[in-house]
């Protein structure tokens, strides 16, 4: 076989992609879940979309955040849920969530959240 490419042509798509690149974008939490490692660990997937676009058909882009509730990330995943709800004004409905397990409290916390936007700071990548 010989390689050569001269004269091929490639013709470029235009590619919008469904999730949020890394940086600082304005956006609304969707939902918060409960989610399950593969391990099982117990923790509460953020998901937040940004502005609807024509390119995605009127979706937002998205990006998930996984905060974990194992005994030893609790407490910081406790400090995130204080400073959203301190930020978007929801402080006083998040501390009356008094659920019996993380589902239940995944299920509260959609409830408080859910709808909400803010300038959020992602980082990461896809």
């Amino acid at each position: 076989m010989k390689f050569n490419t001269s004269g091929h042509e490639v013709v470029e798509k235009n590619y919008v992609s469904s999730f949020l690149a890394p940086g600082i974008h304005t956006a609304r939490i969707q939902k918060i879940e409960f989610k399950e490692s593969n391990g099982g660990t117990e923790g509460l997937m953020i998901v937040h979309e940004g502005k609807p676009s024509e390119d995605l058909e009127g979706k937002g882009q998205t990006a998930e955040t996984t905060l974990w509730l194992s005994t030893k990330a609790w407490p910081y995943t406790k400090d995130r849920l204080v400073v959203m709800a301190d930020k978007l004004g929801v402080r006083e409905a998040l501390d009356s969530i008094d659920a019996e397990d993380s589902k239940d409290y995944a299920a509260a916390l959609n409830g408080v959240f859910a709808g909400k936007s803010a300038r959020w700071k992602f980082a990461g990548t896809e």
